[in-house]
């Protein structure tokens, strides 16, 4: 019988060499370099996201760029929990996560991520704080402002979802 045919063997070879070639992985991590140097001897563009879809390698760029960064400042893995969260669940989250405690509200948050040392956080799948629902932006919205306002001090560089992200740019938060 005919059946189920794997693919032919040079469409096997060339999926293998696209996940294994370091070509896109290797651009995207200079491109992390060249902002890490300018983030170092200017204090911007301290907060990075990188965008792909799901398998694209974020993760790989992520720990690669551990080791870039580690000469120079404490690098934290962090990532948000499975379960999406709402509103002031975000900050909380944070502020678990990076050792900053609770907060009652971003002000308090912002200054308590001042006072750690900088850090170079790396944050994958940033997308979990979005909730596509009335509402759902808030704790998205609450860590990124944290994330933005202490960006000259920390490096923030954050994974997300291409099509959250690219929906996210469409949408006016508060």
């Amino acid at each position: 019988g005919e059946g189920i045919q794997p693919p032919p063997a040079e469409v096997l070879r060339a999926l293998h060499d696209q996940r294994s070639a370091p070509d896109g992985r290797s651009a995207a991590l200079e491109s992390l370099k060249g902002h890490f140097k300018d983030w170092q001897r200017e204090g911007v563009e301290g907060l990075i996201a990188v965008t792909g879809d799901r398998g694209a390698g974020k993760g790989h760029l992520l720990e690669a760029a551990a080791l870039l960064f580690a000469d120079s400042l404490d690098v934290q893995h962090l990532r948000p929990p499975e379960h999406h969260l709402r509103g002031p669940e975000g900050l909380a989250w944070l502020g678990r996560a990076t050792g900053a405690g609770t907060k009652p509200d971003l002000d308090g948050m912002i200054a308590a991520v001042l006072s750690i040392p900088p850090t170079a956080w790396l944050v994958d799948d940033l997308h979990r704080l979005f909730l596509r629902q009335v509402g759902g932006f808030e704790a998205l919205q609450d860590v990124l402002v944290v994330m933005g306002q202490t960006a000259s001090h920390h490096l923030w560089v954050v994974t997300c979802h291409a099509p959250t992200w690219q929906y996210l740019s469409g949408v006016r938060l508060r």
